[in-house]
């Protein structure tokens, strides 16, 4: 099987120039550079599909001095020389380089909460690989998108690099409390979305890439505000204590830095890893609900007491350095995220009050770090704040490739 370019002599009678494909890649790409030297090329076309007309050789009038601006294809649509096609759609990944020679195209970044699209790898003589898109972010709990992982090269050339993590969203709030319904917790948030891994060189020489950023933990969702409690609707009898207010959701985890790619066993540069994400903030506990009125004669209800804060999200663990070669040093390992803060407790709820006597007792906050100072009102406490975030653990560094 062969691909037949034609060249353009002086005379009017084009010579045809089979192309062995099953021969090496600097026999084929020495039968290809000589006559584009000696005589510009044409454009043999073989027939059409849902993608559009294909030829098997170059354009006219293509410079000598670069390949990249002219593709090889067989009649099956194989690519064998020039470089890939980008991604467009989101999410889509970058088209490989040519099977002897072409870099890798790029991926197309992701839709929210979707995750980017891969490069594509590089030609086995030469090329390098595309970069990997990042991720998409996140609106909502739902976890964010990862980036797509970098191309590699063949042989000879650098990887592509990877693509960084979506961030993570800001998850709901908790419903409000009613007389005879408790307050709901804030919803917990997603994760922040993990770095795509860098592409590796070159088998024999060329460098790694580095490995993608991760994304931000989300936010977690504040809890709903207690009920208030029941009236005393004859006299004598006591109102009734106001509702706990809702938890806070938990802040959404960081995500991982992705891996730096390896460098080339020869010659060669290891990729950095990347950074972990920053966890998410937790969200805030709900204020304590009000106590009812009492009826007359009778004491007001006691207010409810304020929801706890959620818990920050853990920062990621960054990427692994990738790597390196003979000649050639390793990648360094990527650092890791921030734990987040935990989300604040919130005021309790205000006392019932009667008319004939004074108002019932403020609901008594939680044990907080973080909870806000008692209300200059009568009977309003603190409530318990979260809990913060771990930091993330710091990535490994690569190692020096073994003779």
């Amino acid at each position: 099987m062969g691909v037949l370019l034609c060249g353009v002599p002086a005379d009017p009678v084009a010579r045809p120039l089979p192309i062995p494909l099953e021969s090496s890649a600097a026999v084929a790409l020495a039968a290809v550079t000589k006559p584009i030297a000696q005589h510009p090329l044409i454009v043999v076309p073989y027939g059409t599909d849902s993608r559009g007309s294909h030829s098997i050789a170059i354009a006219a009038k293509t410079p000598v001095a670069s390949l990249t601006t002219f593709a090889i294809r067989d009649p099956f649509g194989t690519l064998w020389i020039g470089n890939g096609a980008d991604g467009v759609l989101p999410g889509q990944d970058g088209e490989n380089g040519g099977i002897l020679w072409g870099n890798g195209g790029n991926g197309a970044s992701g839709a929210t909460s979707k995750a980017g699209g891969n490069g594509g790898n590089g030609g086995l003589f030469g090329g390098n690989g595309g970069a990997g898109a990042s991720g998409g972010n996140s609106s909502t709990a739902l976890a964010a998108g990862n980036g797509g992982n970098g191309g590699s090269a063949g042989l000879f050339g650098n990887g592509g690099t990877g693509g960084y993590g979506g961030n993570g969203g800001v998850a709901e709030n908790g419903s409000d409390g009613t007389t005879l319904q408790p307050a709901d917790s804030g919803q917990n948030a997603g994760p922040g979305g993990n770095g795509g891994n860098g592409g590796n060189g070159g088998l024999l020489t060329g460098n790694g890439a580095r490995g993608g950023g991760a994304g931000v933990g989300g936010a977690g969702g504040s809890g709903g505000t207690g009920g208030t409690g029941m009236s005393g609707v004859n006299a004598g009898v006591s109102g009734g204590t106001g509702g706990v207010g809702g938890l806070g959701g938990v802040g959404g985890d960081g995500g991982t830095g992705g891996n730096g790619g390896r460098g080339g066993f020869i010659t060669g540069i290891g990729g950095d890893g990347g950074y972990g994400g920053s966890g998410g903030i937790g969200g805030f506990g709900g204020n304590g609900g009000n106590g009812g009125y009492g009826g007359t004669g009778a004491d007001g209800g006691t207010a409810g007491n304020g929801g706890t804060g959620g818990f920050g999200g853990n920062g990621g663990n960054g990427g692994t350095g990738g790597a390196g070669g003979l000649i050639g040093s390793p990648g360094l390992g990527g650092p890791g995220g921030n734990g987040a803060s935990g989300g604040q407790g919130l005021s309790g709820g205000y006392g019932g009050s009667t008319g004939t006597k004074t108002g019932g007792h403020g609901g008594a906050g939680s044990h907080g770090e973080f909870g806000s100072s008692a209300g200059s009102h009568s009977g309003r406490t603190g409530a318990t704040g979260g809990v913060g975030g771990h930091g993330g653990t710091g990535g490994a560094a690569g190692k020096g490739a073994t003779a």
